[in-house]
C-alpha cells in the first residue's frame, strides 16, 4: 500500500488550504486525515495567549523656554499657575525665587539654567511643576504643559542616568528625577518645622 502524500498539511501553505484536504487523500488514507483532523481539532481547542502588555510609567510632560521636560506622575504634588513669585537676591541662576502654595514656600527652578542650557528662546514663567519629597520643596519652572504621557518603564529604569536627568526620550523630552533636584544644594528650600532657638 503506497503512502499517502496528498493531504494538506496545515505547517504547508503551498499544499493549499489546512481545511480542505483532496478527495484522493480522503479515500487513500483515512488514518493520516484522521489524525490531521486530531490536529486541527487540537489547534483549535487551544487557549489564545494572552499579550501581557510591557510595564509603563505615567509622566507630565512640559516645556519651558523651547525645551521639553517631563517629571513622573507620581513624583507631582500639583501644576499650579505663578500667580505670585518672590524673588531672592544672591542666589543661583537656576534659582528662580519662591512660590507658595498650600502654606509650602517651593523653590522654583529654570531647568533649562539647571542643567547648564542656553535657553534657545528666552521665556517667563506661567506654571509651575509641584513636586514631591519628604524633605524639601522644588517646583520646575514651565510655560507650557504638554499632557500626561506614557512610556516604557524599563527603558527609563534602563537608561543612564546623569546628574538630574533620568532620561532623554525620542522626541527630545528630558526625564527629570525628582529626587535629585530635592536634593541638589543649590536649590533646596527646607519647609520642615525647625524648634524654636532656645535664649
Amino acid at each position: 500500500m503506497s503512502e499517502p502524500s496528498d493531504i494538506s498539511d496545515p505547517g504547508d501553505p503551498e499544499q493549499g488550504s489546512p481545511l480542505l484536504p483532496t478527495a484522493e487523500g480522503i479515500s487513500s488514507g483515512g488514518d493520516a486525515f484522521a489524525a490531521l483532523m486530531a490536529r486541527r481539532a487540537a489547534a483549535l481547542a487551544a487557549p489564545e495567549r494572552s499579550i501581557e502588555a510591557a510595564p509603563s510609567r505615567d509622566l507630565i510632560a512640559f516645556g519651558y523656554g523651547g525645551e521639553r521636560y517631563a517629571v513622573e506622575v507620581t513624583s507631582a504634588t500639583a501644576v499650579v499657575p505663578l500667580d505670585q513669585l518672590v524673588a531672592l537676591p544672591g542666589v543661583d541662576p537656576a534659582h528662580l525665587g519662591l512660590v507658595v502654595h498650600r502654606g509650602l514656600a517651593y523653590a522654583l527652578i529654570d531647568p533649562n539654567a539647571a542643567l547648564d542650557r542656553p535657553a534657545p528662546q528666552p521665556s517667563r514663567p506661567a506654571l509651575a511643576v509641584l513636586l514631591h519629597h519628604p524633605d524639601s520643596a522644588i517646583g520646575v519652572a514651565a510655560d507650557v504643559i504638554h499632557g500626561v504621557i506614557r512610556h516604557d518603564a524599563a527603558r527609563l529604569d534602563g537608561a543612564s542616568a546623569t546628574g538630574i536627568v533620568a532620561a532623554i526620550l525620542p522626541d527630545g523630552t528630558s526625564v527629570l528625577v525628582a529626587d535629585a533636584l530635592a536634593r541638589d544644594a543649590r536649590l533646596i528650600v527646607d519647609h520642615r518645622l525647625r524648634p524654636s532657638p532656645t535664649s
